[in-house]
C-alpha cells in the first residue's frame, strides 16, 4: 500500500528521473484508492481477463442418466449442451492535468504547505476518485464506473459497462432492457431471464422471502445472495423494522482494504450504493457475479502540450452473470 504522502514524495522525486519508479508508485496508489472506497464495485469477485474478450460457458438440460442404474447401463452422450457467450471489454478512463503556472502557485502558498506538496497529485487523487464514483446524471452523460455497474451499458452510444440491468431483466423484456444479452437472444435462453418485479409498492418482508424462495428453485446459493438498493430505500426499510429490531441484525463487507458494517435481513446482507437507481432493489447471487479485469487501473503521461503536466488513468474490463435468473430486480420500490 502507498500512502498519500509516500505518492506525493516520490511523486515530486521521481518525476525528473526514473519513469519506471514512477509509473510503479502512481499505479499502487491508484489502485489503493479504489481498493479503499466503499462502492458496489469493490463487493464484485474480479478475474484475471485473457484474450481480444470476455468468453464463458453455460450449460441448459441435465445429464438424463445420471442416478440410479443397472449393471450395464446404455451410454447416452448430448444430454449437456454448452452455450458459448461472449463479451468485450470496456474503457474507463479520467484524465489528470495540471500547468507548471498553478504547479508553481500551489507549491508556494502557504496555506498549502505541509498538506499536499503536488497539486499535479491532487489531479491525479480526485481523477481516480472520478473515474469511480463520478455521480450519475443521464443516459448522455459520461459517470463513473460503480455507476455504470447499475445500469444497461447504452449510456454515451454504448460505451458504458454492462451493468446490472443489461443483465437483469426476463424473457418478456418487462423493463425493456437489451433483448440480445452476450450475442444470445434473452429469451431464447433460460439462464439469461432474471425475476422482475415492477409493482409500485414498498420494500416489505414478504416480497424478499418470495423472491429469495423464486431464486432457490431456479438453483442459487442462499448462502451468496445480497441485497443492494439505494440508500433511501433501506433508510425506509429500517423506519419500517424499528419496532421489530431482532429482524435486523449487522455483518461485515469486505470492501477493498477495510471492512464496512451493513444490515442484514434473513442473514442475507442489505448493502445500500448512492450509484443504485431510484426505485431499485437488487437481489445478487454473487456466485454468479464476476468483473473481467484486462488490465487494472493504471496511470500514463501523456504528451506535454505547452507547460503543463498531464496524464490518464485507465482501466479495461467489463461485468459478466454466469447465471441472470439467479438474481432478480425489484423496481418501482420504496
Amino acid at each position: 500500500m502507498v500512502t498519500r504522502e509516500e505518492f506525493e514524495y516520490k511523486l515530486t522525486s521521481y518525476a525528473a528521473s526514473s519513469g519506471v519508479q514512477l509509473q510503479t508508485v502512481v499505479d499502487t496508489y491508484v489502485n489503493d484508492t479504489i481498493n479503499k472506497m466503499n462502492v458496489f464495485y469493490n463487493l464484485i469477485p474480479k478475474k484475471q481477463g485473457i484474450g481480444g474478450s470476455i468468453v464463458w460457458e453455460s450449460y441448459k438440460g441435465f445429464f438424463t442418466e445420471a442416478g440410479q442404474s443397472s449393471e450395464n447401463p446404455a451410454v447416452i452422450s448430448g444430454d449437456l449442451t454448452p452455450d458459448q457467450f461472449t463479451m468485450g471489454y470496456k474503457i474507463q478512463q479520467a484524465t489528470a492535468e495540471v500547468t507548471d503556472y498553478y504547479e508553481t502557485l500551489f507549491q508556494n502558498n502557504p496555506n498549502h504547505i505541509g498538506q499536499a506538496a503536488s497539486l499535479f497529485a491532487e489531479k491525479v487523487n480526485k481523477a481516480t476518485e472520478a473515474i469511480m464514483a463520478k455521480p450519475y446524471v443521464d443516459t448522455n452523460t459520461k459517470y463513473g464506473l460503480n455507476g455504470q455497474l447499475f445500469r444497461d451499458g447504452t449510456a454515451v452510444v454504448n460505451l458504458g459497462a454492462s451493468g446490472l440491468l443489461y443483465w437483469l431483466d426476463d424473457s418478456s423484456n418487462t423493463l425493456s432492457g437489451p433483448t440480445t444479452v452476450a450475442g444470445k437472444t434473452r429469451s431464447s435462453y433460460t439462464q439469461l431471464c432474471a425475476t422482475v418485479d415492477t409493482a409500485t409498492e414498498a420494500l416489505s418482508e414478504a416480497k424478499l422471502r418470495s423472491t429469495f424462495a423464486t431464486l432457490e428453485t431456479a438453483g442459487a446459493d442462499y448462502r451468496k445472495f445480497m441485497i443492494v438498493t439505494t440508500p433511501t430505500i433501506l433508510a425506509n426499510w429500517r423506519n419500517r423494522q424499528q419496532s421489530a429490531q431482532h429482524y435486523v441484525n449487522t455483518t461485515e463487507l469486505k470492501v477493498g482494504f477495510s471492512k464496512t458494517m451493513v444490515p442484514t435481513f434473513d442473514e442475507v446482507p442489505m448493502y445500500a450504493d448512492k450509484d443504485c437507481p431510484s426505485g431499485d432493489a437488487f437481489v445478487l447471487d454473487m456466485g454468479t457475479w464476476e468483473y473481467h479485469v484486462l488490465k487494472d487501473f493504471f496511470y500514463e503521461d501523456l504528451a506535454k502540450t505547452g507547460a503543463t503536466k498531464k496524464g490518464f488513468i485507465r482501466q479495461y474490463g467489463n461485468l459478466i452473470c454466469r447465471a441472470s435468473n439467479f438474481n432478480a430486480v425489484l423496481t418501482n420500490k420504496s
